[in-house]
């Protein structure tokens, strides 16, 4: 977005990003978690990026709260309908969608590429910080809509 290209993140940051994310590991376990920030040539095996620990179903499950959590409250401001109508109105475009961004997630680790990326202020850590929220406040608008049976978010347009 700014034109300034890619830059590795440095040991500063994954010291960074093993305080906030890897509190209370194993050294071994933190040096497996680091080993899968940086780009393995060859990709590294499915079984391995998708491991309980692995770097593979955080990524994709923050991604997937992020875009959940936003398309919801864009469609309950602008048409009023709760996340059960919104997937029940659009089931296709739901599942296509949850594939592409899966898909989109999982292709350049299994092609060995570094995730140990940052652009600008956007780090790995942050994006898990705020994948992690957003996974808190899909969860609670879920559980609101169900408990008092209408959207959360009032219906502005």
């Amino acid at each position: 977005i700014t034109g300034e290209p890619l830059t590795p993140v440095t040991n500063k940051d994954k010291e960074g990003y093993q305080a906030s994310t890897l509190a209370g590991q194993t050294d071994e376990t933190k040096a497996r978690i680091f080993s899968q920030l940086d780009g393995q040539p060859g990709g590294r095996p499915f079984g391995e990026m998708q491991a309980f620990d692995g770097l593979g179903p955080e990524v994709t499950n923050s991604r997937l709260a992020m875009l959940g959590f936003a398309i919801a409250a864009f469609w309950e401001l602008t048409q009023g309908k709760d996340v059960y109508e919104q997937i029940k109105a659009y089931p296709l475009i739901t599942i296509a969608t949850f594939v592409i961004f899966t898909a989109a997630s999982w292709i350049p680790f299994m092609q060995g590429q570094s995730y140990n990326v940052k652009s600008g202020p956007f780090t790995p850590a942050l994006e898990v910080t705020v994948g992690r929220i957003a996974m808190i406040g899909f969860v609670g608008l879920i559980l609101n809509e169900a408990y008092f049976q209408r959207p959360f978010f009032p219906h502005l347009f």
